[in-house]
Order: C-alpha cells, then sequence, then structure tokens
C-alpha cells in the first residue's frame, strides 16, 4: 500500500516539536495521489490525507503538492493543495498543484514552491552567544560583510538566532542563499 496519511501524521510528529530555522515549516507531498493503507479503502485513505493535511496546517505547517503520475487523481490533489494553505477544499480560487513527470519537472516544482513562501530572515544557531558577545561576530551574505546593529545589516535576536535586517533581510527574501554566520568559541 501507499500509507500517505501515516507518512504525513509523523512528518508532521516531527516537525511540530522543531523550531531549527525559525523560518516557515513546508510540508511537499509528492504522490501519484492513490494513497493506501493495508486494507484497500480508497475513498477513506483520500479522506485520511485530507485529514491529515489539514491537521498540519492547523499547526502552522503548510503542504504543497505535487503530481507525479500521468494517472493522478487530481480532484483528491486539488483538495490536498487547497487545504495545505489553509483554503477550503473546495474553493472557486485553488491553490496551484504542481506537476512533475520527469527530474527536471520535480526540480522546477520544489523550486516554485520555495520561491512562493515567504523566506524567515531569522537563522538558528548551532550555539548559544551571549548579548554582550555578539558584535565579535561575522556575518556575511553574498560574500558581503554585513554590520551588527546596523538597519541594513544584522541582530542578535536571542542567544540561539541571528536575524537579519533591512536590505540584508530584503536580499534574503529575493532568493539570496549565500549566507555564513561565524561566532568565535568561547
Amino acid at each position: 500500500g501507499t500509507p500517505t496519511a501515516y507518512s504525513i501524521a509523523a512528518t508532521v510528529a516531527v516537525a511540530a516539536t522543531s523550531d531549527l530555522t525559525g523560518g516557515p515549516k513546508l510540508l511537499v507531498l509528492a504522490t501519484d495521489g492513490e494513497p493506501g493503507d493495508c486494507a484497500p479503502r480508497p475513498q477513506a485513505a483520500t479522506l485520511e490525507v485530507e485529514g491529515e493535511v489539514t491537521r498540519a496546517f492547523n499547526k502552522g505547517i503548510q503542504t504543497f503538492a505535487i503530481s507525479i503520475s500521468s494517472g493522478t487523481d487530481i480532484p483528491h490533489m486539488q483538495r490536498v493543495a487547497n487545504l495545505g494553505v489553509g483554503l477550503a477544499a473546495d474553493t472557486a480560487t485553488p491553490a496551484p498543484v504542481y506537476t512533475a513527470e520527469s527530474e527536471a519537472e520535480l526540480k522546477l516544482a520544489f523550486s516554485t514552491i520555495l520561491t512562493d513562501v515567504p523566506r524567515s530572515c531569522v537563522f538558528s544557531l548551532n550555539g548559544r552567544v551571549e548579548a554582550d558577545g555578539a558584535d565579535r561576530g561575522s556575518v556575511t551574505l553574498a560574500g558581503q560583510a554585513l554590520a551588527y546593529g546596523d538597519p541594513d545589516g544584522w541582530t542578535l535576536k536571542q542567544a540561539d538566532q541571528v536575524e537579519l535586517v533591512g536590505d540584508a533581510c530584503a536580499r534574503v527574501q529575493a532568493g539570496e542563499d549565500d549566507l555564513d554566520i561565524t561566532f568565535p568559541c568561547a
């Protein structure tokens, strides 16, 4: 079988308790749209998937649907896409359902999804920085050093998070992803 509902529930259970990036949480469901479980119950299985996607959204996790087969159950995938971004299952203005029947189309679908979702300007650190030592950190964006406390640079949001602000944040939200954050030990 294809235990899609169980897979979504297990993924959401982990993601809902984790906050590694401070940014939005996304679930990308790439499937042929034919969920199942150990017992062949196609109608019940699609309802279970739609229920899990709704529960994920209610926990702050958006779901994006990618159809990976020409035989996909499009009405079901459309309901998943709608519910995944907080719309009614049968809304008049539906959410996009992405299609991918090749590696290139799958890459394009992921790229489009990631481009369309607002990017966070808050980044989690592997460790903690005391506020009085924040200015010893080094943050570079696309090879350009950013200044601590500058309105277009960065701040220490909390002991384990750096926040880019102003122009630096705008550049990340526009797609710049060459970011390096370093703090000295001790």
